[in-house]
């Protein structure tokens, strides 16, 4: 019973995970409003908002369509596991390592996408950028 709940936990931060992190459009302001948002703040210049629309255009995640279906078919997956079987805990552990895999590539796309757009910045668009995040993080309550 203990490995069953913990199997379930796991599953569930996993799921969670990778739907925060899934896709150009992690945050409130993803993909072209991303853009305008920076647009607004930095005042870019048409190129580098034409530049930076390129950048989420070519690592583009999964749309809300495909994200809704991937999120079914590992509720399917899981739930047609037998929890009275007698390897349900490793056919859950694959699971949620399949899982883990894609939450892991979606931020590592996330990192490559953050890096190209900071090439894209004059070192005075950082400074803001940087400013900008960290009242962001400020803002958010984190106190790392």
């Amino acid at each position: 019973m203990k490995r069953l709940i913990t199997s379930v936990l796991l599953s569930a931060s996993l799921l969670t995970g990778a739907a925060a992190y899934a896709g150009p459009g992690y945050d409130h302001h993803g993909g072209k409003n991303h853009v305008q948002h920076l647009a607004k703040k930095l005042d870019l210049t048409d190129e580098q908002k034409t530049a930076i629309e390129e950048i989420h255009r070519a690592h583009g995640g999964m749309d809300k369509k495909a994200k809704k279906q991937h999120r079914r078919a590992l509720m399917r997956s899981f739930a047609e596991l037998d929890p009275a079987a007698a390897d349900y805990s490793e056919r859950v552990a694959e699971i949620a390592r399949e899982e883990a895999e894609n939450v892991e590539q979606a931020i590592i796309k996330r990192g490559e996408v953050h890096a190209k757009v900071y090439e894209v910045l004059t070192p005075e668009q950082r400074e803001k950028f940087k400013a900008m995040k960290a009242k962001h993080k400020n803002r958010a309550g984190d106190d790392d």
